[in-house]
C-alpha cells in the first residue's frame, strides 16, 4: 500500500463498537470490531445471524422490511417479534454502532418501541458524535431503556431525527459516506446482497453480476464525455499509426536497396584505390630503378673522366730519363773533403 493509499484508508470512517439492548435474547450486548471487522462465533441458536440482522444494514437505513431484516430473505423475522421475544405487551430497546476515524467519532442510534396492538415498531432515529458508554447511556438507573424524550433531552434535538427514515439514511450518508441518495441505496442493496448466510448456494452468476453491477458507483458524467472523445480520437489516431507504420516500412525498403548500392559503390570505389595504388607502386618502382641507373651512369662518367685527367697529368711531365745510380769513389770523395 502507498502512502497516499495509507492515508486514504485512515482518513475514512470504520465501525470500532456495536450494541443491542432489549432485543430478543440480548438485554446490553457489545461488539467490538478489529480494524473495523467483526467475527461472530457460536453454536447453532446463540444469536449469530441475528445480531447480524438487527446490525447490518439495519443501522445504516433503519428499515423495518422484515424481507430486509432476514438474511434468507424471509418474512417470519419481524422486528416486532425481536423486541416481544417473551411474550411482553410492550417494550422498548435500541441498536446502536460506533465508527470512527482519527480525531472524530460517530454514533449512530436507533430506539423501537413495540406494542403487541401495534402493526410494526415505531422507531426513533439519533446521530450523535458523543460515544455510547462515556458521553451517554441507553439505559436509566434501574436497567431500564430510555424513552425517546429521555434519550433525545440527552442527546440534544439536533441528533435527533423522529421516525423520518429519509432524513436518517441522508443524514448518515453526508456524515460516514458522501455518496448521495442513489449510490447509498446501492450500498444498501449491496450490503443485503453479500450478507446472506448462504450465498453460495443456488448461486445465479447473472443475478450475482447484476447486483454487484447495481452496487457500482455511476460514472461521472464529465468522465463519459472524455471517454467519447477519447474514441472519436482513436479514428485519428489509428490512421496516423498506420501512416507512422507504412513510412517506416517505406523507410526499411529504402534502406535495404541503399545498403546494397553503397555497398557495391564503396566495394567500386575500394577496387579504384587498390589500383591507383597497384599503379603507383609500379611507377615508384619505375622511378627508383631509374634513379639507380641514373646514379650508375654518372659514377660511370665520373670514373672514366678520372682516368681521362690522370693520363694527360703524365703526358705533359718532362722527359728526364732513367736516374744513374752514383758512384762509389765520388761518395768517397765527396765525404773525404772538409
Amino acid at each position: 500500500m502507498t502512502a497516499s493509499q495509507q492515508t486514504a484508508a485512515e482518513a475514512r470512517f470504520k465501525p470500532t463498537r456495536a450494541g443491542i439492548i432489549n432485543l430478543w435474547d440480548y438485554s446490553d450486548e457489545e461488539f467490538a470490531f478489529g480494524d473495523g471487522r467483526l467475527a461472530l462465533r457460536g453454536h447453532n441458536g446463540s444469536g449469530k445471524t441475528k445480531a447480524l440482522e438487527v446490525l447490518f444494514p439495519f443501522i445504516l437505513d433503519g428499515s423495518l422490511d422484515a424481507r430486509r431484516l432476514d438474511p434468507f430473505s424471509g418474512e417470519n423475522r419481524t422486528m416486532k417479534a425481536n423486541l416481544l421475544y417473551r411474550g411482553q405487551d410492550a417494550e422498548h430497546g435500541y441498536v446502536w454502532m460506533e465508527f470512527a476515524r482519527p480525531d472524530e467519532t460517530v454514533t449512530l442510534v436507533i430506539g423501537l418501541a413495540a406494542h403487541k396492538n401495534w402493526d410494526r415498531p415505531r422507531p426513533s432515529f439519533y446521530l450523535t458524535g458523543k460515544r455510547m458508554g462515556i458521553d451517554f447511556g441507553l439505559l436509566s438507573a434501574d436497567s431500564r431503556p430510555l424513552t425517546a424524550k429521555q434519550l433525545t433531552a440527552v442527546l440534544g434535538r439536533d441528533a435527533y431525527y423522529g421516525d423520518r427514515k429519509g432524513k436518517y439514511q441522508d443524514a448518515v450518508d453526508a456524515r460516514l459516506f458522501g455518496l448521495g441518495r442513489e449510490r447509498y441505496t446501492q450500498l444498501l442493496d449491496l450490503l443485503i446482497a453479500l450478507r446472506r448466510p448462504l450465498l453460495a448456494k443456488d448461486l445465479d452468476p447473472a443475478k450475482v453480476s447484476d447486483t454487484l453491477t447495481a452496487g457500482l458507483s455511476p460514472v461521472d458524467e464529465d468522465l463519459v464525455e472524455q471517454a467519447a472523445r477519447d474514441f472519436e480520437n482513436l479514428a485519428a489516431v489509428q490512421k496516423q499509426y498506420d501512416d507512422l507504420a507504412a513510412a517506416d516500412a517505406a523507410v526499411r525498403a529504402f534502406l535495404v536497396q541503399y545498403v546494397a548500392y553503397l555497398r557495391i559503390h564503396t566495394r567500386h570505389q575500394l577496387d579504384q584505390v587498390a589500383a591507383r595504388q597497384t599503379a603507383a607502386t609500379r611507377q615508384v618502382g619505375a622511378i627508383t630503378e631509374a634513379a639507380r641507373e641514373v646514379r650508375g651512369g654518372q659514377c660511370r662518367r665520373a670514373g672514366a673522366g678520372g682516368r681521362r685527367r690522370s693520363g694527360r697529368a703524365r703526358r705533359d711531365r718532362p722527359y728526364r730519363g732513367p736516374a744513374r745510380p752514383a758512384a762509389s769513389g765520388d761518395r768517397g770523395s765527396r765525404g773525404s773533403h772538409p
